[in-house]
């Protein structure tokens, strides 16, 4: 007939219950529940795959102490913190800036007495050069251009 048909209470707890126990049974279960990998196409080709490749037998080449290096600059590329610099004595560090300021104060003291050209006026010397060579021989205009050697039909005109 169109009814539908009642399940006794007692039918309905039964199937309650074990519905429960399944999740139940679901949720704490050990089974693994990754899903599964789709398996990688042979036939397509993965970039950074390849790249990883090259560098690392690019690092493979390199003597004991070169690889290490290498190695270090890699991780610092991905991400890692770069080793902390060597420890050196302070007495060193200040002999050398002690030296370098000599030597910038020469080179000063040489700008100030004209005897060592640099930046703006070296490039100025240079331009009255090239000046004062083509005023002296202007017949040498091909000196400083180049020489142009036509071919035609295969041999030099």
């Amino acid at each position: 007939s169109g009814r539908p048909r009642w399940r006794s209470v007692v039918d309905r707890k039964t199937s309650d219950n074990e519905d429960d126990e399944d999740d139940i049974d679901d949720i704490f279960s050990d089974a693994p529940r990754r899903k599964p990998k789709p398996k990688a196409d042979p036939t397509q080709f993965d970039l950074a795959k390849a790249r990883k490749d090259i560098i690392n037998f690019g690092i493979s080449g390199f003597d004991k102490e070169d690889k290490q290096q290498a190695s270090v600059a890699l991780a610092i590329k991905l991400g890692a913190k770069p080793p902390k610099r060597k420890h050196r004595n302070y007495r060193e560090i200040l002999e050398e800036k002690k030296a370098a300021k000599t030597t910038e104060e020469d080179v000063a003291a040489k700008r100030r007495a004209g005897q060592a050209d640099f930046g703006a006026v070296q490039s100025f010397q240079k331009q009255q050069q090239r000046k004062r060579d083509r005023e002296r021989n202007p017949g040498a205009i091909m000196k400083h251009y180049g020489k142009a050697r036509p071919r035609i039909g295969g041999k030099r005109k």
